[in-house]
């Protein structure tokens, strides 16, 4: 099984997809659905092997094959909630956890203050345990990866605690399979701890909040 790729952010729809590729992550949704009875390499083998594998077989040998089915993996996560909580439960980590509900923020105009002066922070990527650094200057927000990509957000306030990251670019597989340019991704800061800050995001249309630790480069 791939391991999942957890990305701290709150999703928008996809756009720009064609509706052969649409089809496929409906199908392997609603697939998944109905075999909770099997084992879990078995449920995810399933869908491969009836849906994903079929698909990219038909696609023109000349397109990057490994990206698209990279994309449709991710898709299937973002889209499918049964399948996104399935990888969730395991993949559990203690820098970030997943909520009912929206927690209340206790994040102050004063901590606000204090995180505009800092530029550097980090965080865990899902189960994998791999730092992304963050640098956070000139209404930028900008990942840099372990293997030496990157993602560029614009980064903009909404309030005293919640803001926006709309998306620039990016060279990084994983966010370019998520994000289009344009596309806005809302969190909230819930408060501050010593050497880090916790975040939570709630997807559209779909139940889980995300709350996440970003950290202080120090």
């Amino acid at each position: 099984m791939r391991k999942l790729s957890i990305l701290f952010l709150l999703f928008l729809p996809f756009i720009g997809y064609s509706q052969t590729e649409n089809l496929v992550i409906q199908n392997m949704c609603e697939e998944f659905k109905k075999t909770s009875h099997l084992t879990d390499s078995t449920r995810v083998e399933n869908i491969y092997s009836k849906y994903l594998y079929p698909y990219l077989e038909e696609i023109n040998s000349n397109k990057n094959i490994d990206s698209i089915g990279t994309s449709l993996y991710i898709r299937l996560q973002k889209e499918c909630q049964d399948f996104r909580l399935f990888l969730i439960e395991r993949t559990k980590s203690e820098h970030w956890q997943l909520l009912d509900k929206m927690p209340k923020s206790e994040f102050t105009k004063n901590q606000k203050k204090e995180f505009n002066k800092i530029s550097e922070f980090y965080y865990y990527e899902g189960e994998t345990n791999e730092i992304t650094n963050v640098n956070i200057k000139n209404n930028f927000w900008i990942d840099s990866f372990t293997n030496s990509t990157y993602s560029k957000n614009i980064f903009k306030w909404i309030n005293k605690n919640e803001f926006t990251l709309e998306h620039l670019e990016s060279n990084n597989l994983g966010r370019k399979a998520f994000s289009r340019k344009g596309e806005k991704y809302f969190y909230q800061i819930i408060n501050k701890k010593d050497n880090y800050y916790t975040i939570a995001a709630q997807i559209p249309n779909q139940t889980e909040i995300l709350l996440f630790k970003l950290y202080i480069k120090q």
